[in-house]
């Protein structure tokens, strides 16, 4: 009869009593290389052992220590060891000695005795230690030395041992019996062939054997479950390392034991002989798939440089690389057959990134990587029976390590298009769902957007269908994490949708999760009394579908929604008291038992709530909410968001069917804006209002209404929309979404013409329509009650706090040098108007300078931060106007008479000119010049302003953050100094 296998809970006292064993033992060098082992995975990856003899002192009392670098700066930062790691030098003793705490002291005086000085130690003892002790000791530490002690006793190294990803360990050192460790979730095969290979020990005599113990050696290399087989699958993989066997197959074990070592011990170091061997094996003349193989391992020793994985110096990385290149070129010249060249082309595109000494600019790696990768590409297109799954596998693991643009597009694009013809659309969809997994693990919403919608599109079919509702569900959230909440609602209404009108059993139970990803848009956006109603639907259908409904601990989405109207009654309460009846017949519609009901009204009522001030309520709700709690409430409804610098609001009056038309509008607006996130619009800082109306046209109209200081529109929306999708309609729409974000933006007609075109072809159409028409979702998610009138009829809570709409770092104003930017042509630019205005200026600048009125208001601007350019610029413009007026005997026409003010603002000031009267030089006039010399530095670096209204303050802002407009200058003479003023005026250009 067989065993039943072990229990964590059983495994735990034995490794303890193992533990025990090793002092009994005197095998204090074996506890040592456990301790070490052990803090690589749970404490820093970058330690290396101490020289010295065990217990000679030969090491300075260390038993390893780091370089530098912890796990902080690992894929694992956020795990609970990596809490342990920060910048410094951590060192690592251990001991058996029973007398811990007088050894743990002895210890810590001989690390700190000499050497580099540590900022943090690791002590693993055998013996257990109190708590208070263990206080004590790391009191001692941090008071005699500086440094941090973290001590790991008998029962901590234990419980770490039992863990899967360290169960290596355990069975390498103290010698577990199998049937104690946990079951597995490994497959039979794998089973099979560990107790063929590691218990039976038996032989391997062929290629076949090679295999398999390949494949157990890749299952503990990457699976926690097989991670204690990791050690003995090593030495089993090295029996192919013996002489005599075929060189490729001991390439082979050299490949596959680096790589286990690296990935699954987390160091090159015992395999660095193996690796070197093996590039320097490699030649022109070897297999395509194994100078592949060099790639990736050329690629693995960097990579464990970088993370502190290796020993590696750079200077023998760069020689690896540099053979590698020369290997793979000499083999490419060789004209290999088409399926060798695409293994060739593809190991020149994996080193690709890798920086090479002959790189002169910041961008060669990027560039040389879209240009290798899309070689690779174009040749395996015309090799139909070439795998793509492996190239789709790399683009999937890198694409977060390049930022979004068009060459990485084209490339993804090209190779899902492969894929889909290969192995069908569904299979694209999926390769493109991982990649958006991947974006948003990395915080990258954006580009995790642009996935999902062609996930979404690729699913939208048949038995499909549930990716495609799941897409739109990730869709929405990840509009939300933008702040942009109608986009957000209008793809989890579109899930809704598809959800209920799908006949399958695996949406249907979707419906409850698409509704509570409906009503989370609603607390998101300040509609605190909707979103209470909201959850009447939500809970209900959450009811239908979920299994044991009425168990909140197993549906975190119902926890979060009972937690969010907990929290709107609470704040209510405290600095909305009128809002209390409204959210009471919320919560009284909601499918529970009254009792249940009651308990939330009670939950509002209790801390933390319920101890704060009103002020601190408010200033938690401008953190966390960005948005008035109840913005539901009065006669007027709005809504607000920020991105790209610019403060969005669209707003109307508060009756169902024109707030349904404005959301329509928001929600393509706001999707619309995602879609150019990843190009530089050059915006120009400042707010748009949009107002909407309603009439009984078919097609949107749009107003602009002109003002200087933000951009205004009304909009007047069509009362009712096509019933089925409509082009004419929808290319309507989009027209005055493009129109209002053109009027934000300084690039020029045609550039941002070719910008819409390409997102146009990239399927923004059907990005801003999906599922069904924006206004018809939009309907289905707002809920009935309570009646738009109700809402309309109650006073907005007057609240002291003037909340403004959470930006999303992705969405934030571009800074930075704009596009055509360089210091050197600034100064250019800065040479030609000094010498234009002190030819212009050559006989009134002394007069002015002359004038103490006149000087002194020079003096006053250039001390508020106007640089002399600007003022002599502003000044030139003035003086020539007048001179110009004075000459034709009227004002100037903005047209008519620009010739003349061109030919006279570009030659010298001559005696025959009027001269100009020094009384009209008022601080109200100049003031306003400097402000109408905005537009010509516009044109001057290629900017346009669109709106008919220009906002001067804001296009400085941008002038300023991107082209260092009141910053850039150029040695010159003063030109506001004392003194000959002539001669001043004659020598102000360089």
């Amino acid at each position: 009869m067989s065993k039943a296998p072990g229990k964590r809970t059983d495994l735990r006292p034995y490794i303890r009593f193992q533990l025990a064993q090793l002092s009994a033992q005197n095998a204090a060098h074996d506890f040592e290389h456990l301790a070490f082992d052990l803090a690589r995975v749970r404490v820093a990856s970058n330690l290396l052992p101490a020289t010295g003899p065990v217990q000679s002192g030969g090491d300075q009392g260390r038993d390893f220590e780091s370089y530098r670098t912890y796990l902080a700066k690992s894929p694992l930062a956020n795990s609970s060891f990596a809490a342990l790691a920060t910048e410094g030098i951590i060192a690592g003793a251990c001991t058996l000695d029973k007398k811990i705490v007088r050894k743990i002291k002895s210890d810590l005086r001989t690390i700190f005795a000499s050497g580099e000085r540590p900022t943090h130690i690791a002590y693993f003892c055998e013996p257990d230690l109190p708590v208070a002790k263990r206080h004590i000791l790391k009191k001692y530490c941090q008071d005699n030395h500086g440094a941090v002690l973290d001590i790991f006793d008998g029962q901590a190294i234990a419980d770490m041992l039992a863990d899967r990803d360290t169960s290596w360990i355990a069975d390498k050192y103290l010698d577990i019996p199998s049937d104690l460790w946990p079951t597995t979730s490994l497959d039979e095969h794998y089973t099979s062939s560990r107790d063929r290979w590691l218990t039976q020990n038996q032989t391997p005599e062929n290629y076949a054997d090679f295999i398999e113990i390949k494949r157990g050696l890749r299952a503990a290399t990457f699976e926690d479950d097989a991670k204690r087989d990791l050690g003995r699958w090593i030495e089993a993989m090295r029996r192919f390392l013996a002489v005599g066997l075929p060189d490729r197959l001991i390439q082979k074990a050299r490949y596959e034991i680096s790589v286990a070592e690296l990935r699954g011990r987390g160091s090159l170091d015992p395999a660095m002989a193996l690796v070197e061997t093996f590039l320097a094996t490699a030649s022109n003349d070897r297999p395509a798939a194994e100078l592949l193989d060099a790639a990736v391992l050329t690629v693995y020793a960097w990579g464990s440089r970088e993370h502190k994985q290796s020993s590696a110096s750079p200077e023998k990385l760069a020689e690896w690389l540099k053979r590698n290149d020369e290997v793979l070129a000499d083999a490419l010249a060789a004209n290999p057959s088409r399926g060798d060249r695409c293994l060739l082309l593809e190991a020149q595109a994996l080193t690709a990134f890798l920086p090479r000494e002959t790189d002169l600019a910041p961008k060669d790696g990027l560039n040389r990587f879209f240009d290798r990768w899309q070689a690779t590409v174009d040749i395996v297109r015309e090799t139909p029976l070439f795998p793509i799954t492996h190239i789709a596998d790399i683009f999937e693991a890198t694409a977060t390590l390049v930022e979004p643009n068009e060459q990485l597009r084209s490339l993804i694009s090209q190779v899902d298009a492969l894929v889909a013809q290969r192995a069908g659309k569904g299979a694209a969809a999926d390769r493109a769902r991982r990649r958006a997994v991947n974006y948003l693990a990395a915080g990258r919403c954006m580009a995790a957007i642009d996935e999902l919608h062609h996930a979404k599109a690729d699913w939208f079919t048949g038995e499909a269908i549930e990716g495609s509702i799941l897409s739109m569900l990730l869709l929405s959230q990840s509009y939300e994490d933008l702040g942009l909440h109608m986009a957000a609602r209008y793809y989890a209404a579109g899930a809704l949708f598809t959800a209920l009108h799908v006949d399958n059993e695996r949406t249907s139970r979707l419906v409850g999760e698409a509704a509570f990803r409906v009503a989370d848009t609603f607390y998101v956006a300040g509609e605190g009394i909707t979103y209470v109603h909201s959850l009447s639907f939500a809970l209900a259908a959450h009811h239908g579908v979920a299994s044991n409904p009425h168990d909140w601990t197993k549906h975190p989405q119902v926890q979060r929604s009972f937690a969010h109207a907990v929290v709107l009654r609470a704040i209510a309460s405290h600095i909305a008291p009128r809002m209390i009846p409204l959210i009471d017949d919320g919560i009284a519609a909601w499918p529970l038992p009254k009792s249940e009901q009651n308990t939330f009204r009670v939950m509002s009522d209790e801390p933390p709530w319920s101890s704060m001030t009103a002020d601190e309520i408010e200033g938690k709700i401008a953190t966390e909410l960005g948005q008035h709690p109840f913005g539901d409430i009065g006669a007027e409804r709005s809504m607000a968001w920020s991105s790209f610098g610019v403060l969005w609001t669209v707003r109307c009056v508060n009756d169902r069917d024109t707030w349904l038309a404005a959301l329509e509008l928001a929600a393509a607006v706001q999707i619309v804006q995602v879609e150019f996130a990843d190009v530089d619009l050059l915006i120009i800082p400042s707010s748009v209002v949009i107002d909407v109306e309603l009439n009984d046209g078919t097609a949107p109209i749009c107003v602009q209404l002109p003002d200087n200081g933000k951009l205004g529109w009304k909009v007047t929306m069509p009362k009712a929309t096509p019933d089925t999708p409509s082009q004419e309609y929808e290319a309507y729409l989009v027209g005055v979404v493009l129109m209002v974000l053109g009027q934000t933006t300084a690039l020029s007609v045609p550039k941002l013409g070719e910008l819409i075109e390409k997102r146009i072809e990239r399927g923004l159409p059907a990005r801003v329509f999906s599922v069904r028409p924006l206004r018809e979702l939009m309907k289905l998610a707002q809920p009935d009650n309570p009646a738009f009138a109700e809402l309309a009829s109650v006073t907005r809570p007057a609240l002291h706090t003037n909340f403004q709409p959470i930006e999303a770092a992705e969405l934030c104003w571009r800074t930075g040098p704009g596009p055509g930017y360089s210091r050197s042509l600034a100064e250019k630019y800065l040479q030609n108007r000094y010498e234009t205005t002190t030819r212009g200026l050559r006989l009134t600048l002394p007069r002015v300078i002359k004038d103490k009125s006149c000087r002194h208001l020079l003096l006053r601007l250039r001390a508020e931060g106007c640089l002399d350019w600007q003022i002599l610029n502003a000044l030139l413009t003035i003086v020539v106007q007048w001179q110009v007026e004075t000459k034709l005997g009227r004002p100037i026409s903005p047209t008519g008479d620009s010739r003349a003010m061109m030919d006279r603002a570009f030659r010298e000031e001559r005696e025959d000119d009027p001269h100009f009267d020094l009384g009209l030089l008022t601080e109200q006039r100049i003031r306003m010049q400097l402000k109408l010399g905005i537009p010509a530095v516009f044109k001057t670096w290629g900017l346009v302003s669109h709106r008919p209204t220009p906002d001067f303050d804001a296009m400085k802002r941008l002038l300023d953050e991107r082209y260092q407009h009141s910053a850039d200058d150029i040695p010159h003479p003063d030109p506001l100094a004392r003194g000959n003023a002539a001669e001043v005026a004659g020598t102000i250009c360089l």
